[in-house]
């Protein structure tokens, strides 16, 4: 217990006994100290029937031993995000087929046994039920189904996509020493707990599992962990597994810890003592092994280590961490210590002492996967126009699963993963899902009509989860799906791909120590020629220290022949690298090598990975590259580069002829790879420039081993009274800067969808050049909310850098449009400069104002829909050819020289740009377009008092209206663009303040009532009933923070005895007209706003009558009269009611506080549906009460005009003794009689739903 006395006192069980805590509200639900309780006793409840072998009833997180920042949602649960109201379908669950019932019984009970189903007190905790069904598993057992998307609760909550570890993750940990083990997490989803949100959603009808008495039992129950079959389960349950994750890895500069790791190892390609039979990036211990590492496949766990001890001392860490923290460890799944363990996400991985690092599938997989394959071929081959959709599913869940091993085979599933969702309708004539459309869905229930098209990342997820019994595979209604054309073609080349008979071995890592080569190539077909540059290179080892190249540079010149003349550049750039390959394959020079291709042609990189294209030639090509990879365990990386690189390599010569180029010259070939080298490294300035804009001023790229800790978040740790070490987390909204080496971007980028996964208040910034992007674009765009390109030639990226920073891909930034010239005056920025400076461009000095320049144009050429721009482009284009075809002109108006001087604005665009950028924002670091656009008004005002302004005199005059003639430049029609411009990029962002329940409300000023009723101190009192004084007064009269400080005591006091014993007429409110002596003689006060100037009542004030009492609870007159009595007290006759006791104007800050400790204290005991983890700066005087007041107005259906009429006094003040802006009817109203529309407003707004206020 010394965790709740830590959070709620020594004392906490004497004041829960006294009731100064408690552990249920007064709506019967947990207070925060009674889910700790709760929590408490269920943990002791589980931990009673475990014994040392065995979880007999399951577990419960011990929350209390999580990271300070994760414990509340350890207890609780991950909230679940819901995109529309949860379901409500509570139909009967149907019967159990006989043959199953023993079966599904056992299991059911089973849940119920361990709590993860708990059995719920009345039906209306319920609102809707999922229902669940039997599958066979194997001969003798099955799985039960739970399907929470026939329910429709899938489709009503959002689950967002997450990254899972693959093979690759693991072969990148691995040498030749490394020993594996495997563990497994028993009831995965079933640790960790169901938000409280979801529990209602997610009731389950036992009735057909019970027999005799139990049938007249209740027979409703809940979930109360992450139930099997709901969408959200896989990601919050790896959430909360990948947090324990920090907690078992524990401190890694502890050296007695098994996970130490002191430093980061990169050995990367390009550099001169790169070593292939290396890992590219690797852990190392203090005593210079690799460090041991775990990787958790949802619940398969694959423990490594250098040693076989270690390993086995790293996997009973992790294991008895798992339980220290709650989580079920499947002990009597362990494995032994081995290098040749058993398979584990899809592959087997192999340590060897002559293969080295390697990678296959078991025999059985492999045989299968060829059965599969021949029997789709010979089925489709056979002229089959539709395939059953149930069986295809499975066997590509299947292909996906092995072909982890086997990346050459991962590009020739694509047309399995289209003919999947061939059925669903909505694609072209190739298989493909036509865009912005959606999907066609005959299936009833079927996920939210969603087309899971993410490939093998989703087929893999559903293979995985499917043994989990966690989803159920949908199908078209008629079972049937047609072939997507490509199938049959990716059918051939993996029988092609497989035509072995045994599993071939893919040597990851090869372990050859005395003759290990790598290899660099490049390749180029310009028009008629060809040409090729390779380099072999020597890796440094014990035997044979040397390094550099191991072979001379070779080289290739030709020609293409006549053959080739029809076909495409693409073909010939491919064509060239794979007939180069296949040479030196016959030489024998590839065998177990590692071989490195560069291109300046996207396409055949593109090919390469994806393993296909469109035409027929290329795809023979790329087979072909692929089965040499297979054939002689060649490691090959096919690299798409910049046409200036190849150039300036040399090999583009070649090309053309031309052998004195680049490393032809003689130069380095090393020196043309970057594969090592970070965007920061190779060019400092872009530090600076990122700096300039991403709102961190001393940011810097974060260490490859900053990468593991603190690009998670980790800023140290503490060891508790357990001696267990716990990581201690940064404060949100931190940034952070990863910059990694294209070689390794893909581990940096694993470890930041980790990091992302856990936590999602951090913001993360990744710089890239692209190189070697097939291998991380994938997990780039999965990490990425915005993505862009920059092109080399900026000051930051010069062009000597060759290819684009980043990958470009979304933006929600403006860019030119195609035509706009014709229709939105653009002057570049050299006569922008000329024009606003009277000087030359200085490219250097100007560098900001450029940019701005270049921002106003893009933001005034974005006003502009593209559709529009397109339509006039077209009609100029066609004027022209028709002026053309009759020897005419086309009568438009050239598009320069523009006038001299700035007749449009743009001088003024670059001061509101500038503002936008210096100027700190409050709800953001930068501030809004609504606070940018400013300055606008105050550029027009000092126009009209300039020399310019004052000649802008002329104009219409009408009775109502007039219109002034203008040459400002603010109001120019290119101005206006820039403004819809600039919006449209800038957005809008708001944290207004938010409404209460009226009842909340009340209930906040009972809590003050009766923190004054047991106060001493006179002044703590005057306070709280201030307080309470003013959020009555602006809930009951419609009024923000500010006005309510405007009552007046004089005021207030002289209309204080009217209305006091009024009555009631009946039905007020239907009625809406009343007689003069009922409306004379109406319940209510009068209070009275201070105003500048003499009002509709010829007073300096502004009256406003309210109802005493409402039927929520509210009491105006009571808490006027308590305020005035403070006021007397204090000696104040006249002035503010709320002032300070010394006269000094009231601070709505210390308000403000005060009305957030009391929600807070509401929150925290889970009153009135208000959010514990609510921000209370969203709660104030400000805007929340007057928010609430007319919010309750429109609910009871209170006329907009009778609410504007409420707030007439405001249009009184504004006008400052001039006559204020009413309709004329308004103007002879006295406002005396308009008293009873005052009193309906704070009546009504405030009235149940269930009839009329019983009393004022």
């Amino acid at each position: 217990m010394d965790y709740i006395e830590a959070e709620y006192g020594g004392n906490w069980k004497a004041d829960l006994e006294a009731g100064v805590l408690r552990e249920r509200n007064s709506n019967g639900k947990l207070t925060q100290l009674g889910k700790e309780l709760e929590a408490v006793r269920n943990i002791l409840w589980h931990a009673n029937e475990t014994n040392w072998f065995e979880y007999k009833s399951g577990s419960r997180l011990h929350h209390f031993r999580f990271p300070i920042r994760f414990r509340r949602e350890a207890r609780d649960g991950t909230r679940i995000f819901f995109e529309t109201p949860g379901p409500s379908t509570k139909q009967e669950q149907p019967s159990i087929p006989p043959q199953m019932f023993d079966q599904v019984r056992e299991k059911i009970q089973k849940v119920i046994k361990k709590r993860y189903l708990r059995r719920v007190s009345t039906e209306w905790d319920i609102k809707s039920l999922i229902k669940f069904f039997a599958v066979p598993k194997g001969e003798r057992d099955i799985r039960m189904v739970y399907d929470a998307t026939a329910s429709g609760l899938n489709s009503a909550v959002w689950a967002p996509s997450f990254w899972l570890p693959t093979i690759d993750s693991l072969v990148r940990s691995l040498d030749s020493s490394s020993w594996m083990t495997d563990r497994d997490i028993w009831d995965m989803f079933l640790n960790f707990p169901l938000h409280e949100e979801a529990r209602p959603f997610a009731g389950v009808d036992i009735k057909p599992i019970l027999t005799g008495e139990e049938a007249n039992k209740f027979r409703w129950y809940q979930w109360v962990r992450n139930a099997m079959g709901f969408a959200p389960s896989p990601y919050n349950s790896i959430k909360m597994a990948l947090i324990a994750e920090e907690v078992i890895r524990g401190d890694r500069t502890d050296r007695n810890n098994p996970f130490h790791w002191e430093e980061i190892r990169l050995n990367m390609p390009g550099t001169v003592d790169y070593d292939p039979t290396q890992s590219w990036i690797m852990k190392l211990r203090a005593d210079g092994m690799s460090a041991c590492e775990f990787f958790t496949f949802v619940d398969d766990e694959r423990v490594k280590g250098p040693t076989e001890d270690l390993t086995w001392q790293a996997a009973h860490t992790m294991a008895a961490k798992q339980a220290y923290l709650g989580i079920q460890d499947a002990a009597r799944k362990a494995d032994e210590c081995t290098q040749q363990p058993r398979a584990w996400a899809g592959a087997v991985v192999h340590v060897t002492p002559d293969k080295g690092v390697s990678v296959l599938t078991s025999e059985e997989k492999w045989l299968k996967m060829k059965q599969i394959l021949k029997k789709w071929h010979d089925e489709i081959a056979g002229g089959a126009s539709d395939l059953d959709h149930k069986s295809f599913l499975s066997d590509r869940g299947f292909l996906v699963y092995v072909s982890q091993a086997y990346p050459a085979l991962v590009p020739y599933l694509k047309g399995f993963h289209l003919t999947a969702e061939m059925w669903r309708g909505n694609r072209d004539e190739d298989g493909w899902k036509l865009p912005h459309k959606q999907p066609v869905n005959d299936q009833a229930g079927a996920p939210g009509g969603g087309v899971f098209d993410r490939d093998e990342d989703e087929a893999r997820a559903r293979y995985s989860t499917r043994k989990q019994g966690g989803e159920t595979l949908y199908a078209p209604t008629s079972g049937r799906t047609p072939p997507a054309p490509r199938l049959l073609a990716g059918l051939k080349a993996l029988l092609t791909l497989t035509n072995s008979t045994l599993p071939p071995l893919r040597v990851a890592r090869p372990n050859h120590v005395l003759h290990v080569y790598y290899g660099f190539g490049f390749g180029d077909a310009s028009g008629l020629g060809r040409g090729t540059t390779k380099q072999g290179f020597r890796a440094p080892t014990a035997e044979d220290p040397r390094t550099g190249p191991a072979t001379p540079l070779k080289y290739q010149v030709g020609v293409w022949g006549a053959d080739v003349d029809s076909d495409s550049s693409n073909f010939r750039e491919l064509a060239n690298l794979v007939e180069d390959t296949e040479i030196e394959a016959r030489r024998g020079t590839l065998d177990c090598c590692e071989m490195f291709l560069f291109t300046d042609n996207s396409t055949a990189e593109s090919a390469f990975y994806k393993g296909s294209s469109s035409s027929k030639k290329l795809h023979d090509l790329v087979l072909r590259l692929h089965k040499l990879t297979m054939d002689h365990s060649l490691m090959l990386h096919v690299i798409h580069v910049s046409g200036t690189r190849m150039i300036s390599q040399g090999t583009d010569g070649c090309s053309r002829g031309v052998l004195m180029e680049g490393v032809m010259s003689g130069k380095d070939m090393l020196s043309y790879i970057d594969l090592d080298k970070t965007a920061i490294e190779r060019s400092p300035d872009l530090l600076p420039w990122i700096r300039s804009w991403c709102g961190e001023k001393k940011i810097s790229p974060l260490t490859p081993a900053e990468w593991f800790q603190e690009g998670h978040g980790i800023i140290g740790g503490h060891k508790d009274k357990h001696g267990v070490w716990i990581p201690d987390h940064e404060p949100a909204n931190k940034r952070h800067l990863w910059a990694p080496a294209p070689a390794v971007a893909d581990a940096m980028l694993e470890e930041l969808l980790k990091a992302r996964h856990k936590r999602t208040d951090t913001y993360h910034i990744i710089v890239i050049p692209r190189l070697m992007a097939p291998r991380w674009r994938r997990l780039f765009h999965k990490a990425s909310d915005l993505f862009f390109s920059i092109d080399p030639g900026n000051s930051f990226w010069p062009s000597h850098m060759y290819e684009p920073l980043f990958d470009k891909r979304n933006l929600r930034l403006n860019s030119g449009k195609p035509g706009v010239h014709a229709v939105v005056p653009i002057q570049c920025e050299v006569c922008w400069i000329r024009n606003l400076e009277g000087c030359e461009l200085d490219r250097v000095k100007h560098c900001q104002y450029m940019e701005c320049i270049r921002r106003a144009n893009l933001d005034a050429i974005n006003a502009r829909a593209s559709s529009t721009i397109e339509g006039h482009v077209r009609f100029i284009k066609k004027a022209v050819e028709n002026a053309e075809s009759i020897n005419g002109t086309p009568f438009f108006k050239e598009r320069g020289p523009f006038p001299l001087g700035d007749p449009i604005g743009m001088g003024l665009a670059v001061d509101l740009l500038l503002k936008s950028i210096f100027s700190k924002g409050q709800i953001k670091p930068w501030i809004q377009f609504h606070s940018m656009r400013t300055g606008r008004s105050t550029y027009t005002v000092t126009w009209g008092s300039s020399p310019a302004g004052i000649m802008d005199g002329a104009c219409f005059n009408s009775a109502r209206s007039r219109i002034q003639f203008t040459y400002c430049p603010s109001e120019s029609i290119w101005f206006k663009d820039f403004l819809l411009g600039a919006e449209d990029r800038m957005g809008y962002d708001t944290k207004n303040q938010r409404d209460l329940p009226i009842l909340a409300i009340v209930a906040m000023i009972g809590r003050i009532e009766a923190d004054i009723e047991s106060s001493d101190d006179h002044s703590q009192v005057n306070r709280l009933i201030k307080a309470a004084a003013l959020i009555t007064l602006l809930t009951a009269a419609s009024l923000r923070g500010n006005e309510g400080f405007y009552l007046d005591i004089a005021g207030t006091r002289k209309y204080l005895p009217r209305g006091k014993n009024g009555q009631v007429p009946i039905d007020p409110l239907k009625r809406k007209v009343l007689t003069e002596t009922e409306a004379s003689n109406l319940p209510e006060i009068c209070i009275c706003l201070m105003g500048k100037f003499k009002g509709e009542t010829g007073e300096r004030h502004h009256s406003i009558v309210l109802a005493n009492f409402t039927t929520s609870g509210l009491q105006p007159r009571k808490w006027i009269e308590k305020l005035l009595e403070v006021c007397d007290s204090e000696g104040r006759k006249s002035g503010s009611a709320f002032n300070e006791s010394n006269g000094s104007p009231p601070i709505a800050a210390e308000y403000n506080a005060i009305v957030r400790q009391y929600v807070g204290s509401m929150a925290e005991a889970g009153e009135h549906g208000l959010d514990p983890d609510a921000n209370l700066v969203r709660y104030g005087i400000s805007r929340t009460f007057r928010k609430s007041s007319e919010t309750r107005a429109r609910r009871a259906g209170i006329p907009k005009e009778q609410v504007e009429t409420v707030n007439r006094w405001k249009k009184v003040e504004r006008a400052q003794g001039k006559r204020p802006n009413f309709a004329m009817v308004d103007h002879y109203a006295n406002a005396r009689e308009l008293r009873l529309f005052h009193e309906m407003h704070s009546e009504a707004n405030e009235i149940s739903n269930s009839g009329h206020p019983q009393s004022f």
